[in-house]
C-alpha cells in the first residue's frame, strides 16, 4: 500500500511503493522467455507423435519431387518463381527442403521444427510487447505491470488450442514462419522508433520481406505500424496524426512491398485456380460470412471448443444472425474509434484484429472452407493487445486486484494447456483428424470425403470408404469430387 507522511506545511504526500513490493516479483525478461520455451516444449511435445497427413502434406512434402532433387538450378527456379501449391512463399518452400535434406521423411522432426518456430514466435511476441511497454511506461509501477501482462499475452498465444492447426500440421509451416518474422519485424520497428538509424530501419524492412516470402498474409503489417504509433508507442496523440503525411511517409517502403506481394499472390491464386468464382459462393453469402465470422473467432478464442480441421460453407445464414453480427461490428468499431484518446488500446487491438483478418475473411474466397482455425494465428494478438491494455489501465492503480487477476490468468493458461494437449491428439493421423471433424459436425461433407480418400488406401477398409463417399454425396449432392 502507498505510504503517506505529513510535511511541515501539513499537506499529505503520497509516495509510490516500488513495484517489487506490490505483488510483482522481479523476474527478468530472460527468465520469462526461458519459461515460455520450456512450457511450449512440454505442452506441444504431443505433435512429435503426429504423422504426415493425406491433406496437403503430400503436395508440400511427402510427394513433392523438388525436395528430393537437392539444390539445383531447377529447384532454385521452383523456389523463387513457382506458384506451387496455390501461392508464392519461397522461404517456406526452402524450409521444407532443408528439413527433407536433414530429416528425410521423419515426421516427428518436421513437426519439431514447427514447434521450435512457434516457440520463437511466442518469445518474439513477448519481446515486442515488452519493448512497447518500455516505450510507453511512465513509471516503474506501470512498467512492472506491463511486464506481467505481456507475459500473459505471450503464454496465451503460445498455449491456445486454436493454434494447434498451425503448429501440428506440417503444411502450415507458412503460418508459424510468417508470424516469426512478423513479430521480429515489429520488435525491430519499435527499436527503430526508440533510436532511428538506417541500420535499424533496414532490419525491420528486411524481416518484413522475409515474412512476405513465408506467407502473404503479412501484407497487413504496414497498416498496423500506422496505428501502433497511437498506442502502445504513443508517438502520435490522435488517429488523425497517425494518418498524416509525415507519419505515413516513413512507412512507404513497407506499403510498397505489400503491394508487390499482394500482386504476386493474386497472380498465383488465379493461375492455379484457387480463387473461387462468384458462381460457387455468391457475393451476398460472402458478405454475410464476413460479418458473422469475426464473432465466431472471438467466441473460439474465449471458449475454444468444437474445433475442426474444416468448416464447410452453409447454404445460407439466418437473417437475424447477419443483422445482429453486422450491427455489433458497427457498434464496436464506432466505439473503438471514439475511444481513441481515452482507451487507445481498444482502438488498436480491434483494428489489429479486423485488419489482419481481412485477407482471409472470405470476400476473395480461396479454397472451400468458410473459415479456419489457422486464420486466427496472428489476428488473435489484436484481442490480446486490447486485453493487455485494459489490464494495464486497471492494475497500475489497483494493486489489490493483482493477486486475484493473477490467479484467474494462471487458471486460464492451464485450461488452454489442457485443451491444446487434447486437440493435438486429433492430429496424429488423417483418419483420426477427419473422424473428429465428423464427430463435431456430422454434416461436414468435406470431412466425409477426406475420410473416404484415406480409407480407400487402407486394406480391408474399402467398404467404409464407400460409405464415407456416399455420406458426402448425400449431404452435398453436387459435390463433384
Amino acid at each position: 500500500m502507498p505510504e503517506s507522511h505529513l510535511p511541515p506545511d501539513g499537506r499529505a504526500v503520497i509516495t509510490k511503493t516500488p513495484a517489487t513490493t506490490m505483488g510483482l516479483r522481479p523476474f527478468s525478461d530472460g527468465l520469462i522467455c526461458a519459461a515460455l520455451f520450456a512450457v511450449i516444449a512440454i505442452v506441444w511435445s504431443g505433435v512429435l507423435q503426429c504423422a504426415f497427413l493425406n491433406f496437403d502434406d503430400t503436395a508440400y512434402v511427402t510427394e513433392n519431387p523438388y525436395l528430393r532433387g537437392g539444390i539445383t538450378l531447377q529447384t532454385l527456379k521452383w523456389l523463387l518463381f513457382s506458384f506451387h501449391p496455390d501461392n508464392w512463399f519461397p522461404l517456406t518452400r526452402l524450409s521444407h527442403m532443408v528439413d527433407y535434406r536433414l530429416f528425410g521423411l521423419n515426421s516427428a522432426l518436421h513437426h519439431a521444427v514447427n514447434v521450435l518456430i512457434h516457440a520463437g514466435a511466442s518469445v518474439l511476441l513477448y519481446c515486442f510487447l515488452r519493448s512497447c511497454s518500455r516505450s510507453g511506461s511512465k513509471d516503474a509501477g506501470e512498467g512492472a505491470v506491463a511486464k506481467w501482462t505481456a507475459a500473459f499475452a505471450a503464454f496465451w498465444f503460445a498455449l491456445h488450442p486454436l493454434h494447434v492447426e498451425s503448429v501440428a500440421w506440417v503444411s502450415e509451416r507458412k503460418d508459424v514462419l510468417c508470424a516469426f518474422f512478423w513479430f521480429a519485424a515489429l520488435w525491430a520497428w519499435v527499436k527503430w522508433t526508440e533510436r532511428p538509424s538506417r541500420r535499424r530501419y533496414g532490419l525491420a524492412l528486411t524481416l518484413f520481406g522475409l515474412g512476405l516470402m513465408s506467407k502473404p498474409m503479412i501484407v497487413t503489417l504496414p497498416a498496423l505500424l500506422v496505428v501502433l504509433d497511437l498506442w502502445p508507442l504513443r508517438r502520435r496523440a490522435t488517429l488523425r496524426e497517425c494518418f498524416s503525411s509525415e507519419a505515413l511517409s516513413e512507412k512507404i517502403p513497407f506499403f510498397a512491398l505489400s503491394l508487390l506481394a499482394a500482386w504476386a499472390t493474386w497472380l498465383a491464386q488465379r493461375s492455379t485456380g484457387a480463387v473461387q468464382s462468384l458462381d460457387t459462393y455468391g457475393l451476398l453469402l460472402r458478405v454475410e460470412n464476413a460479418l458473422i465470422t469475426p464473432w465466431i473467432y472471438i467466441g473460439k478464442t474465449l471458449w475454444p471448443m468444437k474445433l475442426s480441421v474444416f468448416y464447410p460453407w452453409p447454404a445460407a445464414f439466418p437473417l437475424w444472425e447477419v443483422l445482429t453480427a453486422g450491427a455489433a461490428l458497427i457498434a464496436v468499431s464506432t466505439t473503438a474509434l471514439l475511444q481513441a484518446r481515452l482507451r487507445p488500446w481498444l482502438t488498436v487491438g480491434w483494428f489489429w484484429f479486423l485488419v489482419t483478418l481481412t485477407p482471409v475473411i472470405g470476400l476473395l474466397q480461396v479454397g472451400e472452407q468458410a473459415r479456419a482455425d489457422r486464420y486466427m494465428y496472428v489476428p488473435m494478438v489484436g484481442l490480446l493487445l486490447a486485453l493487455v491494455g485494459w489490464a494495464d489501465s486497471q492494475l497500475v492503480s489497483r494493486a489489490a486486484f493483482r493477486r486475484p487477476v493473477a490467479v484467474i490468468a494462471c487458471a486460464a493458461l492451464l485450461g488452454c494447456a489442457v485443451l491444446t494437449s487434447r486437440q493435438i491428439a486429433y492430429w496424429r493421423d488423417t483418419e483420426t483428424l477427419f473422424r473428429h471433424a465428423i464427430d463435431e459436425d456430422p454434416q461436414n461433407y468435406s470431412a466425409w470425403y477426406f475420410l473416404g480418400r484415406t480409407l480407400v488406401n487402407v486394406p480391408g477398409q474399402q467398404v467404409d470408404a464407400i460409405e464415407a463417399f456416399e455420406a458426402a454425396v448425400r449431404i452435398k449432392p453436387d459435390f463433384a469430387e
